[in-house]
């Protein structure tokens, strides 16, 4: 079971950190993958020199000649042309992974390549993001409307739809890169899929969880994606793991077992603070939403509760304040009966005791605002 890393780092940094995080959970949790790690030979030199312990945790360690450029591009440059470069079937992974189950059944998927939604959204209107559309709409690119693929893990079969494939990402990367100075990846990928008309598979969330994007595809999930880069789990668990390994060099198995089996990611203040409220922030919107076209809001509440409960009481909570001052009632009367019967110590926040208030006033004199 090859499985393989792309890493641009300067040694003993962040990137080495989470890819040793995540080479140790696959460990744990697949006995019999063979790893192999791709980078970029500035990379290689930087993690020689600073004697990285990643050096003596994988299978194989591969360093190929790059264009000169950030980290950003150089990963990019190689992730995207890594069928040109390795033989048999293979399992990309993003460093900012943690894998917690069997990914052995991955490898009997049908297809050229086999990816899951991103954002971990079925809805395809809301996987594609607007930093991918503007890029999209420059390049004057279009996609599948099927599902629109996340690049984080990513299986590549040895055919030659693959290979096609991937060597139209590369191109298109290339353009991008060149045109727009931009070097995210998905668009480029997208893209080539659509063009070579390949067979993608599209694989089930749990195998992508993007927690950052959507939280509730954390329980459960075989791969957890944590989007590192946009600072999703900055104060959470997963950073405190990351900065020990830093600070010590040594990969806390035992803590990250805890984590993986108890899947408790985050701190009850992870949730008041800046990415934990745009995390928030966006559960509102869902829970509004299916309140408002009638499909699940109370199976949507009970994922949040699986979830964490403390960000299921926030999200709760918030969702009765915004709703009274946005006048949506029912979404209001919604969240105001579940926070009655299940959280009603939320009724001790400010901006839910304010909306009570109000509301008692508005049945006292009916018309008055």
């Amino acid at each position: 079971m090859n499985t393989v890393y792309v890493i641009a780092s300067v040694g003993r940094d962040s990137y080495t950190a989470m890819a040793r995080i995540s080479i140790a959970s696959l460990r744990w949790s697949n006995s019999n993958a063979r790893i192999v790690v791709v980078c970029d030979r500035q990379s290689d030199q930087l993690i020689r020199a600073a004697n990285d312990p990643i050096l003596g945790e994988v299978d194989e360690w591969l360093a190929y000649k790059t264009p000169p450029g950030d980290g950003s591009f150089r990963s990019k440059f190689l992730k995207s042309s890594l069928r040109q470069r390795m033989s048999g079937p293979f399992l990309f992974l993003d460093v900012d992974t943690i894998v917690r189950d069997d990914l052995s059944f991955l490898f009997q998927v049908a297809g050229d390549i086999a990816g899951a939604p991103n954002h971990s959204r079925e809805e395809f209107a809301r996987q594609v993001w607007a930093g991918d559309q503007a890029i999209l709409s420059a390049m004057q690119w279009s996609t599948r409307d099927t599902f629109y693929v996340n690049s984080g893990v990513l299986l590549a079969s040895e055919s030659e739809g693959a290979h096609r494939v991937y060597q139209l990402w590369h191109d298109h990367w290339q353009r991008q890169q060149t045109r727009l100075h931009d070097s995210r990846d998905q668009p480029s990928l997208n893209t080539a899929i659509r063009e070579s008309d390949i067979y993608c598979e599209r694989l089930d969330c749990r195998y992508n969880a993007q927690i950052g994007a959507n939280p509730l595809s954390m329980r459960d999930a075989a791969v957890w994606h944590y989007y590192y880069s946009l600072n999703y789990q900055a104060h959470s668990f997963i950073e405190e793991l990351i900065q020990r390994v830093i600070q010590t060099q040594q990969v806390d198995t035992e803590r990250l077992r805890n984590l993986m089996e108890a899947q408790r990611l985050w701190p009850k203040e992870y949730w008041t603070s800046g990415p934990g409220i745009y995390m928030v922030n966006g559960a509102v919107r869902d829970l509004v939403r299916c309140v408002e076209i009638g499909q699940g809001p109370d199976d949507l509440l009970h994922a949040m509760w699986r979830t964490d409960p403390v960000f299921a009481r926030q999200v709760l909570a918030k969702t009765l304040a915004d709703s009274f001052w946005s006048d949506k009632p029912a979404a209001y009367r919604f969240a105001r009966l579940r926070v009655l019967k299940t959280c009603p110590l939320e009724l001790l926040r400010p901006a839910v005791r304010r909306c009570f208030i109000h509301e008692f006033y508005r049945r006292l004199r009916p018309g008055k605002r």
